[in-house]
């Protein structure tokens, strides 16, 4: 194809993309990074033990800057798979995609300059959330946009606030030296706070910051919720990716946050993703009582954020031990809402990276 960059090439970004079985919604994901304004990329599409139809979408999109691996095992969330993308990436940069999320065609454009101009390693965009969809006239399904991410945030706020702030990872560009750094995402199953607070917290630690642009340069669409039937909400095709598909390549990025900006309102304070220790414990182990939330409290503090930053210890992690919360289980609900799967116990690291690097080398 003309105009691609040759396989020799090191390019300036991996973009690392984790899937499983959504097939519609990855080709849109996909066609988004196609649109980017900066071309200098290459996309690792890390298949979490797909059927043949993720295989046939990557194909037949036919891009050389494409990469699919499918790993032999089954993670059952993205930690693993992005771990592993991470690990594959060559580039001095790295962003992560979700299979259901939308990039604007500036999103890494934007990305690298805030880093430019700001000094740091890791750069979070701002994000439009859609959780539930409308129809139009005709009788099409229409992801109905109704909040955005704060200005204004520090990597600090994971720790009280939880990770919805940063939401979705498909949001981020960071380095591969604060990878490095960093470590991989850890496998749900093993700890207590999700795989994204638990990586953020500790880019924290490491001493990176955040830097930041004001515009919305993701759509992060969660309306596959909204329609959870008896093999999960995967399993719903909600028809709004060709539409989507229509709009991002028909209409500029900034005519989208445009009338993203019209549709979300301006009273900014009711529009906010709902954030809160109280969302983030309530969606691991529903209803807290009074005692409980008085101890989560405290557990979430300003204090307990800097103890943190001096030793390590989480005091969320102390408080899910005391409350016989077992470790991985958002994800687990998650999954369960999603596929009807349980979550099966983390395979070996170790073992799906050099299945992955042995794909990539075959011809």
């Amino acid at each position: 194809m003309e105009g691609l960059i040759p396989m020799t090439h090191v390019p300036l970004i991996t973009i690392v993309l984790a899937t499983y079985n959504r097939p519609a919604s990855l080709r849109l994901a996909i066609r988004s990074v196609l649109r980017q304004t900066l071309a200098d990329w290459r996309l690792l599409v890390i298949g979490d033990a797909c059927d043949a139809r993720t295989a046939e979408v990557v194909a037949a999109i036919g891009d050389s800057r494409i990469d699919y691996v499918n790993l032999p095992a089954r993670c059952g969330e993205q930690s693993i798979p992005n771990s592993i993308g991470m690990a594959l990436a060559a580039s001095p940069w790295i962003a992560l995609l979700n299979h259901d999320d939308v990039l604007l065609a500036d999103h890494l454009e934007q990305a690298m300059a805030s880093l430019d101009a700001g000094g740091g390693e890791f750069f979070a965009g701002r994000a439009a959330f859609a959780r539930f969809s409308g129809q139009l006239n005709d009788g099409r399904l229409v992801p109905v946009f109704s909040e955005m991410t704060p200005p204004g945030r520090s990597l600090g706020d994971v720790f009280s606030r939880g990770c919805e702030m940063f939401e979705p990872c498909s949001a981020w560009v960071f380095s591969r030296d604060l990878a490095r750094r960093v470590g991989p995402w850890r496998a749900a199953a093993t700890i207590h706070r999700t795989p994204m607070e638990d990586w953020l917290l500790r880019a924290w630690r490491a001493g990176e910051r955040l830097v930041e642009s004001g515009d919305i340069t993701v759509l992060h669409i969660l309306t596959h919720n909204q329609k959870i039937g008896p093999h999960g909400s995967y399993a719903w095709d909600r028809g709004e990716d060709q539409l989507l598909d229509g709009l991002i390549h028909d209409v500029g990025a900034g005519e989208i946050r445009a009338a993203l900006l019209r549709q979300i309102g301006s009273d900014l304070a009711a529009r906010l993703p709902r954030l809160g220790f109280s969302r983030l414990l309530l969606s691991a182990m529903g209803d807290l009582t009074k005692a409980q939330e008085r101890r989560a409290e405290e557990l979430l503090s300003a204090t307990a954020a800097r103890e943190y930053l001096k030793d390590g210890r989480d005091s969320f992690e102390q408080f899910c031990i005391e409350s016989g919360l077992e470790k991985g289980r958002a994800m687990r609900i998650a999954l369960r809402l999603r596929t009807g799967e349980e979550l099966p116990p983390p395979p070996d690291f170790a073992g799906l990276l050099q299945f992955a690097r042995q794909s990539l080398q075959s011809p």
